[in-house]
């Protein structure tokens, strides 16, 4: 199946835009293809970015980024995960993000080159995440290779050279693929990625809960029938997720069993919410949405934001130069 692209990206550092009112502005763009599905912040200096057979890698904060080697002329890609400035693990998504035979791509020297590490194979799969947890400890999320049965859920313990799927995977409803980057990883035992459906029901889209590290996972509705497309969490109770289908922004104070619609929002008119990030230190305690609000011409991005483990937001300025083109990601750093 097609899924949704995702087309701007913003990366946060904890200290750069604060509770306090200010302004966010513009700092680049990134040449090449459109098709941006993945961000990935590995630190304040470091982040990746997928293309559609390529990736783009920032060393100096975003200012600026470089096209890496061709990953893959198979397939797109669709998911990055990256653990430093050299080590890096790509996903795709099959031929025009259709699916199918999937692979995942590794890079141990900045992007330099490239090799396939691991093939789901079946017509249906699709990398929807991968993350490092540390140089060596690795997993990733495929839909059902199939087409219908359980995702397919694989570790690496060795940097992302060798794959083992888990013993017990989750199983899909009908309908149900995984929603493309929707995940979190608090730590190295807790972690959720969400879903999306084609078909409308009491079941809807879901949250995936792990806390063991992926080896067992759980499944909640999310609040929304049809699509989990981002996820947050401040702590192992408290989280967020998104949709670009109403309810937008859903509240989770049991670690994702049970989620409740966020309402009286800042803004109003809201189209979708798809990016959601955050910070949680012992100094700052901070959630980020952007989505789109308004409609035709009238219609423009917009970011709120949260300190209070998204019980209560407010907007913050974006500048006018960043309100042309749609907010789909926020990452932030680990510093």
């Amino acid at each position: 199946m097609i899924k949704t692209l995702f087309l701007f990206i913003v990366i946060l550092s904890s200290s750069a835009v604060t509770a306090s009112a200010q302004q966010w502005q513009l700092q680049t763009t990134i040449d090449g293809s459109s098709d941006h599905p993945a961000l990935k912040a590995a630190n304040k200096d470091v982040a990746w970015v997928t293309g559609v057979d390529v990736a783009y890698r920032t060393i100096d904060g975003g200012r600026n980024w470089g096209e890496t080697a061709i990953v893959t002329v198979t397939e797109n890609l669709t998911c990055i995960s990256a653990a430093n400035a050299d080590r890096a693990i790509a996903g795709g998504g099959g031929p025009d993000f259709g699916g199918g035979n999937a692979k995942l791509y590794l890079t141990t020297d900045g992007g330099r080159a490239w090799k396939a590490v691991y093939t789901a194979t079946g017509p249906a799969s699709y990398w929807n995440f991968v993350h490092l947890f540390d140089e060596q400890n690795v997993i990733a999320q495929s839909d059902p290779p199939g087409g219908a049965g359980t995702f397919l859920i694989v570790k690496s313990s060795d940097g992302g050279e060798t794959w083992t799927p888990i013993a017990n995977p989750p199983s899909a409803n009908s309908g149900e693929f995984g929603a493309g980057t929707s995940y979190f990883c608090f730590d190295h035992l807790n972690g959720w990625f969400g879903t999306a459906t084609f078909e409308e029901g009491a079941t809807g889209s879901r949250v995936f809960r792990t806390t063991d590290g992926g080896n067992t996972w759980a499944g909640f509705a999310s609040g929304n029938t049809l699509t989990a497309a981002d996820l947050h969490f401040v702590s192992l109770m408290v989280g967020i997720r998104t949709s670009n289908f109403a309810p937008f922004l859903t509240r989770s104070t049991d670690g994702g069993q049970s989620w409740a619609p966020v309402t009286d929002l800042p803004v109003p008119n809201v189209q979708f919410m798809f990016a959601a990030g955050g910070v949680s230190t012992p100094t700052q305690n901070q959630m980020w949405v952007a989505g789109r609000t308004g409609f035709g011409a009238s219609a423009t991005n917009f970011i709120i934001t949260s300190t209070d483990g998204g019980a209560t937001w407010r907007e913050q300025m974006v500048a006018s130069s960043a309100l042309a083109v749609e907010i789909r990601r926020i990452r932030v750093p680990v510093l």
